[in-house]
């Protein structure tokens, strides 16, 4: 058993280390191909794909692991990796067109990264941290400390996702249309009603409720997640955009590996699923918090 699981997290941690870098590179591409009129809808769109995938994978998976078995459908999930990828080399060449390039890649000066990156890079962890909790744990507390049972809604799953989809897909025009040259409150905005959703999701003592703040919540998270990747591209050089922006990706993949972890921790130290929720509510104030640097240069 424990060799089995040690294999797991093995053939994970090599799925992290591919996965990864795509964003910042796809961010990258964005910014060489836009103008700056266009690059924060075109990175909304981007991002939104993210949730439209994680809205469709259940309606692709679950019929192959149905008829295949679950060992067969990592096969066919890798053959469908491969088709994309063959299809992404014969559209766009990027090899041919990265040596024909033929520059130096210029080294990151950590001291010049602006001032704002590093705020973006805390939110982007708050966040993504409540993502991963609400994923792992929010079905266990509201099991164990409400009793309700949300196997019932199973019908209704999507529905979080789809929401954040939505937002993260108008998230560009909502900041160039809506907020133009006020962009960093539509992201603090945006984490403070995460707050305050958080914490009516936390007190919610019914199913209706449930399902409503958790949309809220996947909404306004959505929309200010999003917006740091908008924002960034209005805001920095192409020069140092590429490097800016893994950083502040590195800092929603951490989110995403710690969340679960600090929940389960918090759970084993004060013994109560209620402790471990409020956790959420906390990172969820992390990022209002954070919103308060994001200054002008």
């Amino acid at each position: 058993m424990v060799p089995c699981c040690l294999d797991c997290d093995s053939i994970s941690i090599w799925d992290w280390i591919a996965e990864g870098p795509y964003p910042a590179a796809a961010l990258k591409r964005i910014s060489e191909n836009y103008d700056k009129s266009e690059k924060s809808q075109a990175t909304s769109a981007l991002i939104s794909s993210n949730y439209a995938g994680a809205a469709v994978a259940p309606l692709i998976i679950v019929p192959i692991i149905a008829s295949n078995g679950w060992r067969n459908a990592f096969v066919w999930l890798g053959v469908g990796g491969f088709i994309i990828l063959l299809a992404y080399y014969l559209v766009e060449r990027p090899i041919n067109s990265s040596q024909e390039n033929g520059q130096a890649r210029p080294k990151i000066e950590w001291k010049k990264i602006d001032h704002r990156v590093w705020a973006f890079v805390v939110i982007g962890l708050a966040l993504n941290i409540i993502t991963k909790g609400l994923e792992t744990w929010m079905p266990v507390y509201f099991l164990q400390e409400q009793g309700i049972n949300l196997k019932n809604l199973a019908w209704l799953v999507p529905l979080p996702v789809i929401s954040g989809g939505i937002a993260a897909f108008i998230s560009g025009f909502v900041m160039v249309h809506l907020f133009k040259k006020h962009e960093r409150w539509m992201i603090s905005i945006a984490s403070f009603l995460t707050l305050v959703f958080m914490f009516g999701l936390f007190k919610s003592t019914s199913l209706v409720g449930v399902v409503i703040f958790d949309v809220l919540i996947y909404f306004v998270k959505s929309l200010a997640f999003t917006g740091i990747f908008s924002f960034i591209a209005q805001i920095l050089s192409e020069k140092t955009y590429g490097s800016s922006i893994g950083i502040v990706n590195f800092g929603g993949q951490l989110g995403g590996f710690v969340g679960p972890l600090l929940i389960g921790w918090i759970v084993q130290a004060a013994g109560s699923y209620s402790a471990a929720f409020f956790g959420l509510v906390i990172s969820a104030l992390v990022a209002v918090i954070a919103c308060l640097f994001i200054r002008k240069a």
